[in-house]
């Protein structure tokens, strides 16, 4: 495949570093968000990409890493000059995932809940799709977002259009994922971020006109179209050859607190989140675990599979 690629023979460890700065870059801070993305990563690369862990980064990883940055920017665009408190919302908070890499067990969803996932396609650029309980409420709703609707996916607004548009419950809470709990958090403090610190020229997230015009010169890509196209090919190869990668742009968002464990509320107090206000639910799931896809012989590379193997897990 690298002589197809018009590049010389990729080594095993250029591939690792590649994939995980990648998504290093998408979900900080890595060491706490690494055990969850990589086990998701392995799900995807063993039932899509047939353990071709080259196909998928150049497929889906690289091409959904500028479609994820594009959501990132525009999210966090209306806060220019805050200081985020978490350096991944909204793709992530600390250690939970927002926007999936695979597919979460359906049987965990209930009504009114929903997760957001980028979904690998054959022969189209990777999607972002919200999945939710269907009708029946034994199978999953799948509905692609248009690429259109990508800079307001992270506000009140955009979720009360899309309930407005569609039959049956109203969706109201977001599914996060950790590597072994899944958290139920209401929209509203999803979208909401945390700040460190709030400077003079914005009280209650109203921006002057001058920084809004900042924000939309530093924080915002000039050209969609050119961010999301589908032929990446010379920048994906430019990514192979880089073993670091950096976040675009540094944002955040709160802590969960209130906890729903085998049906039992609970309080996990800890220094992490003692100065946090959000509250969501989460569960440890007794009959219906998380899929636990640990990577088998020739998933992607050895030393990508030890890393995955010695991550620490974020309790």
């Amino acid at each position: 495949m690298a002589a197809l690629l018009g590049v010389g023979q990729i080594d095993s460890e250029s591939l690792d570093g590649c994939i995980q700065s990648t998504l290093s870059a998408l979900y900080p801070p890595f060491e706490a968000t690494a055990a969850t993305v990589l086990c998701q990563v392995f799900d995807v690369v063993e039932k899509t990409y047939r353990g071709d862990g080259l196909h998928y980064l150049i497929d889906f990883l690289i091409p959904a890493k500028h479609i994820l940055q594009c959501i990132q920017q525009d999210a966090c665009a209306p806060y220019c000059g805050l200081l985020f408190r978490h350096a991944g919302w909204p793709l992530c908070i600390q250690e939970k995932i927002v926007i999936q890499l695979a597919s979460i067990d359906w049987q965990i969803l209930k009504p009114g809940d929903f997760y957001l996932q980028v979904v690998p396609s054959l022969k189209k650029p990777p999607r972002i799709v919200l999945k939710c309980l269907a009708k029946d409420k034994h199978n999953v709703e799948e509905v692609v977002i248009p690429e259109v609707s990508y800079t307001s996916i992270f506000t009140l607004e955009w979720l009360s259009t899309f309930n407005g548009e569609r039959m049956g419950i109203a969706l109201e809470n977001c599914l996060l994922t950790t590597d072994d709990k899944i958290f139920r958090v209401p929209w509203d403090k999803v979208v909401n971020p945390e700040f460190i610190n709030k400077p003079k020229t914005i009280e209650d997230n109203i921006i002057s006109p001058e920084i809004a015009e900042e924000c939309s010169i530093l924080c915002l890509p000039t050209d969609r179209t050119e961010r999301v196209s589908p032929d990446l090919r010379s920048q994906y190869l430019q990514e192979l050859s880089t073993n670091r990668d950096s976040p675009v742009i540094s944002s955040t968002a709160p802590q969960l607190n209130e906890a729903l464990v085998n049906g039992v509320c609970m309080s996990p107090v800890t220094q992490e989140n003692l100065g946090s206000d959000l509250e969501g639910e989460y569960v440890e799931l007794a009959e219906v675990s998380l899929p636990r896809f640990g990577p088998q012989t020739g998933s992607l590379t050895p030393s990508l599979a030890l890393s995955y193997l010695t991550q620490p897990r974020a309790r």
